[in-house]
C-alpha cells in the first residue's frame, strides 16, 4: 500500500503476528450495539440513490483501498483507474441489495470487488486490445477463497496504517517510532539503545501510544463501515 509502514509484511497476507494480536476483538461484529447503529448510518444513506452526498462519501472512504487492491491483484497501472471505476459502479449499482442480516459489508465489498475484476480479466481475454499482463493474472491468480482472505488482509492493513498515521497527530515522533518498532518486534532494551531512551521511557511510551492506536481502530472501524 502506498506509504506503508514497515511492519507490515510486504506479502500482504497473514499480517503481522503483533498487530493481529492487537487487532483481536475488533472484527467485524466486535463493536458495541452504540457504535452497530452509528456504523450503518452511511450505508443506509448510501443505498439512496439520491443522497448524493453519502455517495460522495462513500467513495471518499473506499476508492484508495480499492486501487490498492488492484494493485495487488496485479492489475496494471494504466488500467487501474478504469477498473477502479468499474468496482465503484457495481457498488452503486448493487449496494441497495445489500442486506447486512445476511453478512457483513466488508465481506459483500470483497465479493464486488473480486467478481469485477475476474470478470474484467475474461473480458480482456477476448480483446486483443488488452495487456498481456491480464493473462499472466488470470494463469497465476489466487483460487476465490484465497483472494477473499487477501483482500480481508489488506482492509486490515489500510486500517491499521491509517491508525499510525493518526497517531502522529496526538505523540511525538520517538513516541510513533517507539510503537512501530514494537510491532516489528524489538524489544524495549533494543529499542532504548536505538532511540537513546531509558527502558523506562520506552515501557510508558509503548503503553500510552497503544491505547491511543487501539482507540484509533475502533474509531476508524465504525467510520469506515467495517
Amino acid at each position: 500500500m502506498g506509504g506503508q509502514l514497515d511492519f507490515w509484511p510486504s506479502q500482504g497476507a497473514g499480517g503481522s503476528h503483533l498487530l493481529g494480536k492487537h487487532m483481536s476483538g475488533l472484527e467485524e461484529g466486535g463493536c458495541s450495539s452504540r457504535k452497530e447503529q452509528t456504523r450503518h448510518t452511511l450505508l443506509r444513506r448510501a443505498q439512496d440513490p439520491d443522497d448524493h452526498a453519502a455517495w460522495d462519501e462513500f467513495v471518499l472512504q473506499y476508492r484508495r483501498f480499492i486501487y490498492h487492491v488492484l494493485n495487488r491483484m496485479s492489475v496494471p497501472v494504466d488500467e487501474a483507474d478504469d477498473l477502479c471505476q468499474e468496482v465503484l459502479l457495481r457498488i452503486w449499482q448493487r449496494l441497495g441489495s445489500y442486506d447486512r442480516t445476511r453478512g457483513g459489508f466488508r465481506g459483500w465489498l470483497s465479493f464486488v470487488i473480486r467478481n469485477t475484476v475476474l470478470n474484467q480479466i475474461s473480458s480482456a481475454q477476448r480483446r486483443s486490445a488488452w495487456h498481456d499482463q491480464f493473462q499472466e493474472l488470470q494463469i497465476n491468480r489466487p483460487a476465490n477463497d484465497a483472494l477473499d482472505e487477501m483482500i480481508q488482509n489488506e482492509w486490515k492493513a489500510y486500517v491499521s496504517n491509517r491508525a499510525l498515521e493518526n497517531l502522529k497527530t496526538h505523540f511525538s515522533t520517538n513516541a510513533v517510532e517507539v510503537f512501530s518498532m514494537t510491532l516489528k518486534g524489538a524489544e524495549a532494551p533494543e529499542i532504548a539503545d536505538k532511540l537513546k531512551l531509558k527502558v523506562q521511557t520506552v515501557y510508558s511510551l509503548r503503553t500510552r501510544v497503544k491505547a491511543q492506536f487501539m482507540a484509533e481502530i475502533r474509531g476508524l472501524i465504525e467510520e469506515l463501515e467495517l
